[in-house]
């Protein structure tokens, strides 16, 4: 408690104790990722004539979250969650009225999806007994395909991951 008190105390260390703090509040990676749903709500909110997208407001969420819904969109609700992160940062109000909206709009978001959608898997052992994974086996596929399925699966390495070995 002694540090922490310290840290408080003087006027240079609490700023940048703060500062990391805010800075540790969102990572880069979550930072673009919001970015990137809010601007396409605005865009969204700019096109159906409802603009701005902030404060949050029911009448002005309505056609860019049902646009989301209708194109298809499986995390729709996560689209909602960052406008309402970013509408709390920039010192909105967020009242009851607002939030039950947000829960109704969200749940209606995420319903009618069906369940998650997963990749295929196979079972590692199994690799030996498909056919056509040879060099030149397939049209199409890439060369030395059984080799990389080895490599991938002994060391756990996602699609991305594999085609930067090559």
């Amino acid at each position: 408690a002694g540090r922490a008190l310290a840290i408080a105390a003087d006027p240079l260390l609490a700023g940048a104790a703060a500062t990391a703090l805010l800075e540790g509040m969102r990572t880069a990676a979550t930072a673009r990722s919001e970015n990137t749903k809010v601007s396409l709500l605005t865009r969204l909110a700019e096109a159906a004539g409802v603009a701005p997208l902030f404060p949050l407001r029911p009448e002005g969420l309505a056609a860019p979250l049902g646009a989301v819904k209708a194109a298809g969109y499986r995390s729709g609700s996560s689209y909602l969650s960052a406008a309402r992160r970013c509408h709390v940062r920039l010192g909105h109000p967020l009242d009851d009225r607002l939030r039950e909206w947000l829960r109704a709009a969200a749940r209606s978001l995420d319903r009618g999806i069906g369940p998650p959608r997963q990749a295929a898997t196979y079972r590692p052992e199994e690799v030996d007994m498909v056919g056509g994974l040879e060099d030149g086996g397939r049209a199409g596929w890439p060369e030395m395909a059984r080799q990389s399925l080895v490599i991938a699966t002994w060391w756990l390495l996602r699609e991305a991951e594999l085609l930067a070995l090559t």
